[in-house]
């Protein structure tokens, strides 16, 4: 893939200002250029607007060129592309994409990627209606992402694992369900209590009303 196309792709008669702008973004502080960040770029411009193929190539591209790199750029790529694929409804290749985010992430010691990997593995674990691995996942997830103090990480492991409380109910897995939900709410509970952990605390007790709401928490098993 020629760089000039793909920014011909992201901005057809605004190359030179488009190519200018992010390879400033992805300027090192010794004037290089790191090549991985400006594909990063491009596939998340294409990624933001619907054009999963394209973005695919570009996130492709930054996982080569950044294969020298600190993983950092490879475990975005990954991500990128399994995003991507989700979004395509590839499941099974989405899952690949992200296990080996998740693997380079460990690998690279970058705790940002484990935690962005495991919501992700957790969201296409319940998609492929692995139930029980898509709950393993949920809660490593939200443990890192606590543990980390990642504001946005907190809410959107919340959002993750209220989604899969909901299937597990809807699955006749309802004290599965409460469970999880509860789990949720001690560690959020015993969280900083930061604005961010506040939010995801409200999104599970959230999930935990509208299952009570719904039947799926009755009185008689509500201990």
């Amino acid at each position: 893939m020629d760089l000039d196309e793909a920014i011909r792709w992201v901005a057809h008669g605004n190359e030179i200002e488009t190519r200018q702008a992010i390879e400033e973004q992805a300027r090192r502080e010794d004037g290089t250029i790191r090549r991985a960040w400006v594909w990063l770029a491009l596939g998340d411009r294409l990624y933001k607007a619907d054009a999963y193929d394209r973005a695919r190539v570009c996130y492709t591209e930054a996982y080569q060129a950044d294969i020298d790199g600190s993983g950092e750029g490879r475990v975005r790529a990954l991500m990128g592309i399994g995003n991507s694929l989700l979004m395509e409804q590839d499941y099974f290749g989405a899952k690949d994409s992200y296990h080996r985010a998740l693997v380079d992430a460990q690998s690279s010691l970058f705790q940002q990627g484990i935690a962005e990997a495991l919501i992700q593995l957790s969201e296409v674990e319940r998609a492929l209606g692995s139930l029980s691995v898509a709950e393993s996942y949920a809660k490593q997830a939200l443990s890192l992402n606590i543990s980390l103090n990642r504001g946005s990480g907190m809410t959107r492991a919340a959002r993750s694992l209220a989604n899969l409380a909901q299937y597990l109910d809807a699955s006749a897995n309802s004290q599965e369900a409460r469970t999880l939900l509860r789990w949720a709410t001690t560690q959020l509970g015993e969280a900083a209590g930061t604005e961010q952990s506040r939010h995801a605390l409200d999104i599970v007790t959230a999930a935990q009303r509208d299952l009570w709401s719904s039947g799926g928490m009755s009185k008689g098993n509500s201990n």
